[in-house]
């Protein structure tokens, strides 16, 4: 009887040890884990083009329409031609940043600053839209910060639900063919 008490008791602590193992084991998994901050290039375009009722896009169109009068005043065809050009050119860069996956260099301009505070609280080592990735290993952790980056821009509700609605729809970004050929 005292053997099979003396058995368990060691057996017990044969299982205790394992499981401290085994959690030891996972928690050095767990660190060696790579955390990069990702984010949905498209949502936070679109959060930047709408922000306090599309600013950006309203100062860009009307700067643009400045330009175009004094060139016309001004006789400068060269230049009025140039400037023609810019309004379907900026219409195109958003639609291909809010619809497809084109790079947003122009709208992390804005969030410069906030960046590495954001990654730094999440804990991440790298920043970069989900679709710039092209090959991670299984030690890369990707952390989403869409909504953290997002909520920087003053937004109304409604775009708050479309880019609530679009992460939740999980859709794959528009070709790039397709958006430069709508027809097809």
């Amino acid at each position: 009887m005292k053997r099979n008490r003396q058995l368990v008791a060691m057996l017990m602590i044969g299982l205790m040890f394992a499981a401290i193992s085994e959690k030891r084991v996972n928690a050095a998994e767990a660190q060696s884990k790579i955390r990069i901050g990702t984010y949905d290039s498209r949502f936070v375009a679109l959060a930047y083009y709408r922000a306090d009722n599309m600013k950006k896009v309203r100062d860009f169109m009307g700067n643009l329409n400045l330009e175009q009068q004094k060139a016309r005043e001004a006789n400068d065809e060269k230049k009025l031609k140039a400037l023609e050009a810019m309004g379907p050119a900026f219409q195109n860069l958003m639609h291909q940043q809010v619809f497809g996956n084109l790079s947003i260099p122009n709208v992390l301009e804005a969030l410069k600053d906030k960046l590495s505070p954001v990654a730094q609280k999440a804990g991440v080592t790298l920043v970069v839209s989900k679709w710039e990735i092209q090959c991670a290993g299984a030690e890369i952790e990707p952390v989403d910060l869409t909504l953290q980056l997002v909520n920087f821009f003053n937004l109304d509700d409604a775009t708050r639900k479309m880019i609530e609605e679009g992460m939740r729809q999980n859709q794959k970004p528009v070709s790039i063919e397709q958006l430069l050929n709508p027809y097809d």
